[in-house]
């Protein structure tokens, strides 16, 4: 199913009109809890989409969305053999991407125990996914964890004030070696800030990858964060360049440009031979 934000970019003002009382109902009705504002979003997802006569994630799969991002690199004949969804949440970005990448291995590293029965429950039936409980970083261990919002909790250097949690920490390297993970490799990043150290921790994954969607960020997010303009020039150290970007976020304060998805690929791919627009 396309997320909320895709939801919006394929309705008519009608269909935005009956979303919009129906946002305002869930603001009313539900208190400040994450668990139970994401339960009746997805209920409402739900409902906009059978009202809409259902949207397969093709549908969706316009320039600028996540769909359009994946799609696009399965168009362009990049040579996938795992992915490698970090950050992956309840799995819903892994079964977005296996609408095109259906052949490839897929390993889920989710830091959040609250995940952990969902992702169990998705990998129990697919053979190609395997799952990961730890949080992604730069050594073997264990790491400090914001676990404040299920859904976009990081790791941390030192205790969260009041939602601290410990989890394993493991490193791309390892979890690539000690499960014979075979390259080339997608790696996603979900991971609100902590890009570096689980970048430090995959040097040998990175020369076999072909691609990185990165969600990526306009401000600092805390110590040792890199905005939009550091992460490329860090990627382009390693042998990577931007070439699509999508799923754009304005913060709700002043609608400065708040984040977006980037997709990293190999620099000399044949993209980037071509000067021209058309």
């Amino acid at each position: 199913m396309p997320s909320l934000r895709q939801l919006l970019g394929l309705v008519g003002p009608k269909q935005l009109k009956k979303l919009e009382d129906e946002l305002k109902k869930v603001r009313k009705s539900v208190a400040d809890d994450s668990r139970d504002l994401k339960r009746e979003f997805d209920k409402l997802k739900t409902s906009f989409s059978k009202h809409l006569g259902g949207l397969e994630p093709q549908l969706a799969a316009r320039p600028g969305t996540m769909p359009g991002m994946i799609k696009r690199l399965h168009r362009e004949g990049y040579d996938i053999g795992t992915i490698i969804d970090v950050g992956a949440s309840d799995g819903q970005w892994s079964r977005l991407a296996m609408e095109w990448f259906t052949a490839c291995h897929y390993l889920l590293v989710e830091a959040q125990p609250y995940h952990e029965k969902a992702l169990a429950e998705f990998s129990a039936s697919k053979p190609n996914v395997s799952v990961a409980m730890a949080a992604a970083g730069s050594k073997l261990g264990e790491v400090h964890f914001d676990a404040t919002d299920p859904f976009g909790g990081r790791a941390l250097d030192n205790p969260h004030p009041s939602k601290n949690i410990v989890v394993p920490m493991t490193t791309l390297d390892h979890e690539v070696s000690s499960r014979g993970l075979k390259g080339p490799f997608l790696i996603k990043f979900d991971t609100h800030g902590y890009e570096v150290p689980i970048l430090e921790g995959a040097s040998e994954t990175l020369k076999n990858t072909s691609a990185i969607v990165m969600e990526c960020y306009n401000f600092p997010l805390g110590l040792g964060s890199l905005m939009l303009p550091e992460m490329c020039a860090y990627l382009a150290r390693l042998g990577f360049r931007m070439v699509d970007m999508g799923e754009v976020v304005h913060r709700e304060s002043d609608g400065a440009l708040w984040q977006m998805d980037v997709v990293f690929v190999r620099n000399d791919r044949a993209e980037f031979a071509c000067k021209r627009f058309r």
